[in-house]
């Protein structure tokens, strides 16, 4: 039998960490140069980034699953969580409707300028269960075009998560080669851009969300 919401919610989430607080960032550099725990992390590269996974992070968890602990209710919602996302795109106002489809556009064409004007000139980038956290539109857009310059390719599923419009990311690592599940972008909205990212690294969770492990 499935689960209910309850237990499920349990599953995804661990205590000790809310989610909005940013965590500091590991660093290659020694200990002694390394960001205090309140500061965002100096921009890198992704290879010199170390993940934490003995942190207690705290992950998303799907809309669809918010239901009323009928396990037949669950899985419906569940298969028809890309659905349930088109809907919701209804309701989001226009701009953050249009906010949303650029950002999905931009990261697929991996267009820095373009990602640049959908961000907030405060925007924030979270990577769980990496430490390491940016802070303001040009940090955030360094990074990724890092991370873009390594020659993969990357689309992007809809889906929702933690109340918030949230896509799947995948990457094609080799020309030819398949896309895989990598991690799922939750995004905060508002009528100046987009205002926080938060990328968890956990393609285990795409089935959840009603999304393939590959494409």
């Amino acid at each position: 039998m499935a689960s209910g919401p309850t237990e499920l919610m349990a599953a995804f989430c661990t205590a000790g960490m809310a989610a909005e607080t940013p965590t500091p960032a590991s660093s290659a550099t020694p200990p002694s140069s390394a960001p205090r725990i309140s500061e965002p992390n100096p921009v890198v590269g992704p290879g010199r980034l170390t993940p934490a996974p003995e942190l207690p992070w705290l992950e998303p968890f799907p809309d669809a699953l918010l239901g009323d602990g009928d396990p037949a209710a669950v899985v419906a919602a569940r298969e028809s969580v890309r659905l349930a996302f088109v809907a919701a795109l209804q309701h989001l106002p226009p701009l953050q409707r249009a906010l949303l489809e650029r950002y999905v556009s931009a990261f697929e064409t991996m267009d820095i300028e373009a990602l640049k004007a959908v961000l907030r000139e405060d925007a924030l980038l979270q990577m769980p269960p990496f430490e390491a956290w940016f802070l303001g539109r040009d940090a955030v857009t360094d990074f990724l075009a890092r991370v873009f310059a390594r020659g993969e390719a990357f689309r992007l599923l809809p889906t929702r998560a933690n109340g918030r419009p949230a896509l799947g990311a995948y990457v094609r690592r080799t020309p030819g080669g398949g896309f895989e599940a990598a991690n799922l972008h939750v995004l905060t909205l508002d009528r100046a851009g987009v205002a926080r990212m938060d990328l968890f690294h956990a393609p285990a969770l795409f089935p959840a969300f009603g999304l393939p492990t590959g494409l």
